[in-house]
């Protein structure tokens, strides 16, 4: 033990070594996370019942944000918008989790320079969150940052 941690000292140092370990973890979540997705989306290809259907979309956007945070953003534009189809397919776009998920898809196609689309998306967010009376929540004030 004593051993390992001089050299570690010596070596690259103990900072270097934890940012190492940080990113191939935070590498690891991401392929995994992203391979569970990539596995439900084919299960739900076959006609999963409601429950099934919303849960992936859920997770699809949970998977969507976690790739745009680590700047995988045309791989977050593909799930975020496979969750918004099938939002559409199941008629709960129009709820403040529908609008969640545009609000993410607007950022994203904002950081893909695709900005006319990526404002449009965030004004069809703004009006979920008006028709559903939640533009005065903690989600409703992330449309304005």
């Amino acid at each position: 033990k004593d051993r390992i941690l001089k050299l570690i000292e010596e070596g690259p140092g103990f900072h270097h070594l934890n940012c190492a370990v940080a990113e191939k973890l935070q590498g690891w979540i991401v392929q995994a996370s992203e391979g569970y997705l990539k596995q439900r989306l084919e299960e739900n290809l076959d006609g999963s019942a409601d429950g099934a259907a919303s849960a992936v979309a859920q997770l699809g956007e949970g998977v969507g944000d976690l790739l745009r945070q680590v700047g995988k953003c045309a791989d977050s534009q593909k799930y975020l918008e496979k969750s918004r189809s099938i939002r559409e397919q199941q008629g709960t776009l129009q709820t403040p989790e529908g609008a969640k998920l545009l609000r993410n898809l607007g950022v994203v196609y904002g950081e893909q320079k695709a900005l006319k689309k990526g404002l449009a998306t965030l004004r069809e967010a703004e009006d979920i969150r008006i028709k559903t009376g939640t533009l005065r929540t903690s989600d409703g004030a992330r449309l304005l940052s």
